[in-house]
């Protein structure tokens, strides 16, 4: 509708949540959440309405054949589910919304946008899965198959699920910008295919599909693929995976003779095949067995359902230059990117035909300047590449990639002349969310090593490191990390899949979930600490607003907390794997499990039990929010139950001490609020006493109770102790961490810790991260935030920074907040996007103080003075002004009075 009613909304587009998986083609994907431009201060959606329908031309006649809401009277603008006619397999939906303010006034239609629906049936699949009989001894595979179109395509979708990995190529030229597709799953429950648009590719003539395939973390190259094509005459065509010669597929051993995740890539460019994925390369003209092609082989699949593959994709983020290198030696130099990384690096080289060049990756170098790859235990994180001679010749892996800073060079055999390298940055394409900054670079630093920790650790799945034999997604480190993650990049399509992963770990009998999700390493019942199964969904609800993840695994949350009620002991869960895991090696059990990383001074049956407890707290919520509220009731009474198990058991009552005492105990007693409210100044004074007195600044604490105290800390009135214990540069420590050349967050606190539990680059101590933003810069959520509509801004101040701020990119718009203290005048500059709203907390001196917001005065003479528009109450609270706001743009300034002026 064109009009213009004077709305403070110019425009808007809404997130959708989908009743069935969309295919999530990057360039149809909805708009994630508002996309406002906000002329007024305070104004607030009170309505909307959804158009959607099967064609553009009927919605723009706003003829919703699929769905019309109508005007609904609601401030929700993220998170509403598709609600309108079932959609079949392939159906699009293509969809406007449009809003109403607080004082009635209409917005113009959004911009169209549109959803489309995967292949939703087991039917919808025509052929099967095909691959080399009995496997290649780790070499990759070719897959082939010449079509012809009659017609021209206007619409052509190309399904592909590649085992372990795949690259899709369509008449010599690869599809997309996809790497390490797909993502990893248990391919017995799920196997995740792409989707592509390949209409622009696909003319009326002879056409040839190929696909790579790799080993990925299945093993056995297999693949299913189906190419839906519509045609200019109305008809169609599809074109699937079968096994027989007279259906046109045909495999053959590629250039690639190894590959493997952990032991990198083996390419012999002797061994390709020219032109083979295009229609000029003539196989009639070979015997096809002496030329290595033959009939591809039926297989059976892996045994899981297929699933459309919704979070974005691996790709390569960008390179790197190397900032040095040494030759040692005639044939090896070292290159050092400056950076701790995941990826791999790409090589232009020249020479002869059979020379072959070696790179070593590692995060570290021996004293004598060679790669130093003792920390990645059984991985040998190499790739080689074999020159197939007669110009410069340009390679980078498929099916691997590795954790690292230095490679070494080797020319192996042969004459060689490396013109080139560099190192490309390879993770999920999560976009990054957020930005922070203040006055002490030490503090920035950090903020950069956390970044890329995580960055470093996102393919596909939350890994724990990128370079050793390991990368597993455990869930004691995510229950830590998880709300970094959140802070740093838009997670709303990346963990909703990995909550997925969690649930195929669930035994259906005892609701027992796994350590790591796939599940490849560790327990069965996980560790208790796992409360991340819980903590993930409801950040986001609070996040994205995304309600449908919290519904969607309600009873498997339920089900993993009855199976700790049903091994809890009077409330008290004793079982404990790594509790307060990776505390400062003197600080661990010197014979304990994990290389002595089991914490001595926090008992495991502790730990276990807070996080019973705090699970309960946290199903109590969800209930609420899903509306349950008998369940609620449920939970908040369990809650009480162990609470009172807990002090019994842990609270000595003479000393006020949990558990003797200490940094660990009284820190997550606090944080979940185990602690009754009596006994909370001793236990808290008891914490700064250990932190101060017994460790001079420094923490004695592991991935789960350093969150929590940092918190607690600054909540508590101790936020210069906090300050303290983040910026502290000898031993333990993260600045001990950077002055040692640190570019990424460590595993241990340790600079040398042997070799088997050692990686330079692991998030589970990232979890500082989210505590800059939410404390240094003051950006947070409030309890009852529904995809970032309730924001709390509330900033510590602490040590001798002179300012500090931080942006984040929500489903409603950008939140930010930047406070400067300068002599006499603390001033704070706030953001908030449309139709949000919240609090604003400034920091007060002690006496009289004024509060400006730019010209408009909000607290003189110790009162709330109106006037300044959006702003609708202040009242001091805690050494803090807590202010009433609406959306918008500010700039608050508190200033103390002098006697003079008090006087006047």
């Amino acid at each position: 509708m064109e009009q213009d009613s004077g709305c403070p909304f110019e425009t808007v587009s809404l997130t959708c949540e989908y009743a069935v998986n969309p295919i999530g083609i990057e360039e149809k994907r909805p708009q994630l959440g508002w996309a406002m431009t906000h002329k007024e201060r305070g104004q607030r959606q009170t309505a909307y309405r959804i158009v959607a329908a099967s064609s553009t031309g009927l919605l723009e006649a706003d003829r919703g054949d699929l769905w019309d809401t109508g005007k609904l009277e609601s401030a929700l603008s993220c998170g509403i589910a598709y609600g309108g006619t079932a959609l079949g397999s392939g159906e699009v939906c293509y969809w406007k919304v449009k809003v109403w303010d607080a004082d009635g006034r209409e917005g113009l239609f959004s911009d169209t946008a549109s959803f489309e629906m995967g292949l939703l049936e087991p039917g919808d699949w025509k052929g099967g899965w095909i691959g080399p009989a009995g496997g290649w001894n780790g070499a990759s595979v070719l897959l082939r198959k010449a079509f012809r179109l009659e017609k021209r395509a206007v619409k052509a979708r190309a399904y592909v699920a590649g085992l372990g990995y795949f690259e899709l190529r369509l008449d010599g030229s690869k599809v997309g910008d996809h790497v390490l597709d797909p993502g990893p799953t248990d391919y017995g429950k799920r196997v995740l295919y792409v989707t592509f648009d390949v209409t622009d590719l696909l003319h009326a003539g002879d056409h040839v599909i190929g696909l790579v395939l790799g080993n990925g973390w299945y093993g056995a190259p297999k693949a299913r693929i189906q190419l839906n094509v519509e045609l200019e005459d109305g008809s169609r065509e599809e074109i699937a995976t079968a096994w027989d010669w007279d259906k046109g597929w045909h495999i053959a051993q590629g250039p690639i003779a190894s590959n493997s995740i952990y032991g990198g890539e083996t390419y012999d460019a002797r061994l390709e095949k020219e032109g083979w994925d295009t229609v000029g390369y003539d196989m009639a003209r070979y015997n096809h067995r002496a030329n290595g092609w033959i009939t591809a082989s039926a297989t059976d699949g892996p045994g899981g359902a297929l699933v459309p593959q919704t979070m974005e994709p691996i790709r390569v983020m960008g390179e790197l230059e190397p900032t040095e290198s040494r030759l040692l030696g005639d044939k090896v130099q070292v290159y050092d990117f400056g950076q701790n990384m995941a990826g791999w690096a790409q090589l232009t080289v020249n020479g002869e035909r059979g020379a072959a060049v070696k790179m070593r990756y590692a995060e570290t170098l021996h004293d004598d300047g060679f790669v130093d790859q003792d920390n990645l235990r059984l991985a040998e994180a190499t790739d080689t590449y074999i020159l197939g001679g007669g110009g410069e010749e340009v390679y980078a892996p498929r099916f691997t990639y590795h954790g690292f800073r230095y490679v070494q060079v080797e020319i192996a055999a042969g004459q060689a002349q490396v013109e080139r390298i560099v190192a490309q940055i390879v993770r999920s394409s999560v976009l990054a969310a957020g930005d922070f900054e203040c006055s002490d670079e030490l503090v920035n630093r950090l903020h950069r090593n956390v970044w890329w920790t995580e960055a470093s650790n996102l393919h596909g799945m939350p890994t724990d490191c990128p370079q050793r034999d390991e990368r597993m997604a455990w869930l004691n480190d995510a229950t830590a990390r998880a709300e970094e993650a959140f802070y740093n990049f838009d997670m709303s399509r990346f963990y909703p899949k990995w909550l997925d992963d969690i649930a195929d770990t669930q035994d259906e009998r005892t609701g027992a979930i796994a350590d790591t999700a796939p599940y490849r390493w560790g327990f069965r019942p996980a560790d208790p600490v796992a409360s991340c199964y819980l903590t993930i969904p409801l950040m986001l609800y609070g996040h994205y607003g995304n309600k449908n993840a919290l519904r969607r695994h309600y009873e498997g949350m339920k089900a993993w907390n009855r199976c700790l009620e049903e091994e809890a002991e009077d409330f008290i869960v004793r079982r404990s794997y790594y509790g307060d895991w990776a505390s400062p090696v003197v600080e661990c059990e010197p014979n304990g499990e994990g290389d002595g990383a089991v914490s001595q001074h926090t008992p495991g049956a502790l730990v276990s039990t807070a996080h019973f407890y705090w699970n309960a707290t946290l199903l109590a919520r969800a209930a609420d929010i899903l509306e349950l509220p008998d369940e609620a009731s449920r939970f908040a009474a369990l809650a009480d139950s162990i609470k009172r198990a807990f002090n019994a058991a842990f609270l000595d009552a003479y000393t006020g001490r949990y558990a003797g005492g200490g940094q660990g105990p009284g820190s997550i007693a606090l944080r979940f609020g185990l602690v009754p409210e009596e006994r909370a100044a001793a236990v808290l004074a008891d914490l700064v006493r250990d932190i101060v007195d017994r460790y001079d600044y420094h923490l004695s604490t592991g991935n789960q109770c350093t969150k929590h105290m940092l918190e607690v800390l600054a909540e508590r009135g101790q936020i210069e102790t906090a300050y303290r214990l983040v910026t502290q540069t000898t031993y333990p420590s993260w600045g001990f961490m950077i002055l040692n050349g640190a570019t990424t967050v460590w595993e241990r606190w340790e600079l040398d810790i042997g070799n088997t539990m050692n990686s330079r680059n692991h998030p589970m101590h990232a979890h500082v991260g989210s505590w800059l933003y939410k404390y240094v810069a003051g950006i947070g959520l409030a309890q009852d935030a529904q995809g970032f509509d309730r924001i709390r801004i509330k900033p510590y101040p602490a040590g001798d920074l002179a300012f500090a701020g931080a942006g984040l990119q929500t489903v409603k718009g950008r939140v930010a907040a930047r406070w400067q203290r300068e002599e006499g005048a603390f001033t704070m500059q706030v953001e908030l996007p449309a139709n949000a709203g919240g609090t604003v907390c400034l920091p007060v001196p002690e006496g009289e103080w004024e509060i400006h917001e730019e010209h408009s005065p909000i607290w003189q003479a110790g009162r709330f003075v109106e006037g300044a528009a959006g702003v609708y109450g202040c009242a001091p609270k805690d050494g803090y002004a807590e202010l009433a706001v609406g959306s918008g743009s500010y700039v608050f300034t508190v200033r103390k009075m002098n006697a003079r002026e008090r006087s006047a």
